[in-house]
Order: C-alpha cells, then sequence, then structure tokens
C-alpha cells in the first residue's frame, strides 16, 4: 500500500505547484495592471492626489505631472509636507484651499484656484474633490483630480470683459451700469452718488470734422473719466456721448471734491487740447443710503447736468 501514499503525497505536491503558480500568476497580472494603471496616469495631463487630514496632513499619493508645478527637489517632500505645495497658491485662493480641508466648501462643485508653475508663473487648475469622512461623520481625507483650465478661464473672462465693457472706451456699458445700480437699489446699502456727465459740442464736431473725429473725441473723454475710477468709483458709458459715475462708500464731502477735481480735468484738458473743443456739462446726486434710492439719484443727477448744460448755452447766447 505504500505506493498508495507515495502517489497520493505527489499529487498533493503537484496541485500545490499548480497553485503556486496560479497565485504567482495572478499577483503578476495585479502587478501589470496597477503598472499600466499608474502609466495611463502618469500619462495624463491631469494631478491625482490622495491627501490625509488626520491623523496628520500628507499626501498619501500624487500622481502626474508635478514637474509642472514644482521643481524635483521639492517633489518628494512636498508629499510629507502639503504646506510646500500650499506656498504656491495664489494668495488670493489660499483662503479657499484651507476652507476646503476644513469641509467648508461645496464638493459638489469644482474648485477653482491658481498655482503658481515651476516658471514663476499663476496657472488656473480645477480640483474636482471628493471627501472622506470618518464613522463619526469627521472629515478624514479628500481625494481627487486636479486639472489645468488656464485657457477655459482666460475664454470665460473674455466673454464676460466683453459683455460688461463698452467696444469703443474699454469702460463699463450701460448694462452692467443697471447691474450695479440694481444691486446697490436691492441687496446692499451703502452711502452712494451718481454723477452723469453729458459732452457738450458732439454734434458739431461731427458736423464739421467727421464721424471720426467724433469717435475720438468720445474716446479721449473715456479717457479722462477713466483717470478717476477707483475701489469705490466706477465709470460707465451709458450712451452715445453720456457717461455715469457711480460712487459707492464716499462721504458727501469727498464726493463733492471728486466732482471738483473731475471739473479741474476737464479745464486742463481744454487747455491741453484746444482743437478737440472738448466740454463737459455735470450733476451729481448723493444719498447716505442706496437701498431704494438709485433710480431717484439717477433722475436727480441727470437733472443737475441739464441745468448745467442750459446755463452753458444761455452764457454763449
Amino acid at each position: 500500500m505504500w505506493w498508495v501514499f507515495f502517489l497520493s503525497g505527489m499529487f498533493a505536491s503537484a496541485l500545490l505547484i499548480i497553485i503556486g503558480i496560479r497565485v504567482r500568476s495572478a499577483r503578476a497580472r495585479a502587478r501589470t495592471d496597477k503598472l499600466r494603471s499608474l502609466e495611463w496616469i502618469e500619462g495624463s495631463k491631469d494631478i491625482v492626489y490622495y491627501l490625509e487630514l488626520e491623523p496628520v496632513r500628507r499626501y498619501r499619493y500624487v500622481y502626474a505631472p508635478l514637474d509642472r508645478i514644482m521643481e524635483p527637489e521639492h517633489q518628494i517632500s512636498g508629499l510629507d509636507n502639503p504646506e510646500l505645495v500650499f506656498v504656491r497658491i495664489h494668495p488670493e485662493d489660499t483662503g479657499r484651499l484651507y476652507q476646503m480641508m476644513n469641509g467648508e466648501l461645496d464638493f459638489e462643485q469644482p474648485i477653482l484656484y491658481r498655482i503658481k508653475d515651476s516658471r514663476g508663473q499663476y496657472v488656473w487648475y480645477e480640483d474636482l474633490a471628493t471627501p472622506i469622512y470618518s464613522s463619526r461623520g469627521t472629515l478624514m481625507a479628500i481625494q481627487g483630480v486636479v486639472r489645468q483650465v488656464q485657457e477655459r478661464v482666460e475664454a470665460q473672462q473674455y466673454l464676460e470683459y466683453r459683455i460688461a465693457h463698452d467696444s469703443m472706451t474699454g469702460l463699463y456699458n450701460r448694462e452692467h451700469f443697471e447691474i450695479l445700480v440694481s444691486h446697490y437699489d436691492v441687496k446692499e446699502d451703502v452711502p452712494a452718488a451718481i454723477i452723469v456727465c453729458d459732452m457738450d459740442n458732439l454734434k458739431q464736431v461731427n458736423d464739421n470734422f467727421g464721424h471720426i473725429m467724433g469717435d475720438l473725441y468720445i474716446k479721449e473723454a473715456a479717457v479722462l473719466l477713466s483717470g478717476m475710477v477707483s475701489d469705490n468709483v466706477m465709470v460707465c458709458r451709458v450712451g452715445g456721448d453720456e457717461f455715469a459715475i457711480l460712487v459707492v462708500g464716499m462721504s458727501h464731502y469727498e464726493v463733492n471734491h471728486l466732482v471738483l477735481e473731475l471739473k479741474h480735468r476737464v479745464s486742463h484738458f481744454k487747455m491741453e487740447r484746444p482743437d478737440l473743443n472738448m466740454d463737459i456739462s455735470l450733476g451729481y446726486a448723493y444719498s447716505e443710503h442706496s437701498l431704494q434710492q438709485m433710480d431717484y439719484l439717477f433722475l436727480e443727477a441727470d437733472r443737475e447736468m441739464y441745468r448745467s448744460k442750459n446755463t452753458k448755452k444761455l452764457a454763449r447766447a
């Protein structure tokens, strides 16, 4: 009977060898598949990452293409110290990144921010982030895909600019002026003023020198008025030869000083360019509160402007 046990042992050994080969083959296929997946990721233009937040902030992995963002000597250390990556975020966008890590953003929406590349230029990226929570609801990690969207953002910014700006002068157009007025009339209460400016002599310039000179007349006025622009002062072209200046967050005294400065600039320009014969009639109105007052401010400023224009006509008569 010894030969029966011998054959049984031989069969068992062969079976173990076959199982071992299959296991090794399965592992080899898994490694090959993983390598192929990593090769696909590394060949991608997107950055795939997994950022652990607890117990310590660190990247578990970041795949391709870090060479666009970080110098080679910083790529490895950046995995253990996320702050090295955040240093490259545009200062205006860092708050958004920390909000993301605190779970304070809507993860259903792409997160946009700028990253300084290895050439020192800021480039727009879109982060499609997914939060990972513990069983207790604590945000433990974030995984996501980051892709460059510079061209898309530039195209969107250009479109938004074209929608909001006058093509001839580069100032805000009437549609954007109405949006701003509506905002301060309904949503935000601030001290506000509207200055209405109307160019004198445009008809005479067009009749005597042609519309090309008339367009130059308008453009020069726009340049003069744009010198008043600041965070509180928005200049808009609301008609052919009519401009409106929206002033917010300034006192009555400051607005009055602004109007005097504008009149001084017009007088100075008239002396420098007598060939254009430029003059601008203007009027303004002010209120400590903008809510439900913006239509009144525009009408009152417009009336004041026409009173100024008529006074000039009577003086020339």
